[in-house]
């Protein structure tokens, strides 16, 4: 019973519980002997989408395969324990120098270039790992792993293995993008986003016949926000689906005002691929064609190549939307797996 509430079922590993107890063993031990802890927040990339096309189960392995490939570079003092999903804790004791976890941080970076073979299958995973150092960062468990998470957080979606040692000003960062998450929401409620459409034109006539609906956010204090910098909290946060479903709405309702000036117009709208897997997608579409009275064949709706990697999930959803009536383009074709 104590082995089973202290490790993850399925790694063997230590649990939050049972890392936050060995930490704060290690802190004691390092402050009576005036050496430092270091703290490595990891997050596997990639496990989702081999959980979407190949199933939990070679998902699991891949993890599993995964912890082996990062215990074989760490000390025997290391305590490698799983923090959950693809997260994994490394509490690092003994360090007389930042340099040995540098060090570390390397090796664990170039054994996660070898691939992991599940089935006769090669499947590459990266890591990103924010670290924090007692006492620097912090004196108790909480602290340091918080802020090792954080420095995690800042790293870059790039498709290859890094680390970041955590910062003061990090603290700042989140906390901005904390108070943009509230005013997102409050943005919604009091209508300071708009709508801009850039069109598209037939050469041989000069005539609009179609137009993408591009999101911008008026803010009474900050003025015109670029979408670059509040559409990703916009998806971590879930406030994207109802952000594009007032995209949508507000397009199609502006599209039929123009198309007794324009009879062959339609408009493009982005779809997310948090709002792409919505089993209520198709259901939200038809409601606004039927709330503005746009005709289905004037709506394109855009998805991404990535979107239609997971075929057994895409076509059904595809089939559905054609059904509609409505128009689908892939944008970016092609440029995001070169």
């Amino acid at each position: 019973m104590r082995y089973i509430a202290f490790h993850d079922d399925l790694t063997g590993l230590p649990n939050k519980e049972l890392l936050h107890r060995m930490l704060t063993e290690k802190i004691e031990i390092a402050r009576s002997r005036n050496t430092k802890v270091a703290v490595l927040f990891m997050e596997m990339k990639g496990l989702k989408i081999v959980n979407d096309l190949y199933g939990y189960s070679i998902g699991d392995q891949v993890l599993l395969a995964t912890a082996a490939q990062i215990r074989k570079v760490i000390s025997e003092e290391g305590v490698l324990g799983r923090w959950g999903g693809n997260e994994f804790v490394l509490v690092l004791p003994h360090v007389e120098k930042e340099e040995q976890v540098k060090e570390l941080a390397y090796q664990m970076m170039e054994t996660m270039e070898d691939p992991i073979i599940v089935n006769e299958q090669e499947f590459f995973m990266t890591l990103k790992m924010g670290i924090s150092i007692y006492p620097k960062d912090g004196d108790d468990s909480k602290t340091l792993i918080r802020k090792a998470d954080i420095a995690r957080y800042e790293l870059s979606k790039k498709a290859i293995s890094q680390f970041r040692f955590f910062e003061k000003q990090m603290n700042r960062t989140i906390h901005e993008k904390i108070q943009m998450e509230r005013e997102l929401r409050k943005a919604l409620e009091s209508e300071e986003f708009e709508l801009y459409y850039q069109p598209q034109i037939q050469l041989t006539t000069g005539q609009v016949v179609g137009m993408e609906a591009l999101i911008r956010w008026n803010h009474p204090e900050r003025g015109m926000i670029s979408p670059n910098k509040f559409i990703p909290i916009a998806e971590e946060t879930g406030l994207i689906i109802p952000i594009n479903e007032w995209v949508m709405e507000t397009a199609c309702r502006q599209t039929k005002q123009l198309l007794d000036q324009y009879p062959f117009l339609s408009v493009s709208v982005n779809l997310s691929p948090y709002e792409f897997e919505s089993r209520r997608l198709v259901q939200k579409i038809v409601k606004i064609l039927e709330k503005t009275n746009l005709p289905p064949h004037c709506l394109d709706v855009e998805i991404t190549e990535r979107m239609t990697m997971d075929t057994e999930k895409a076509i059904p959803i595809l089939k559905r939307l054609k059904s509609v009536g409505v128009t689908i383009s892939i944008d970016d074709f092609g440029t995001g797996y070169g």
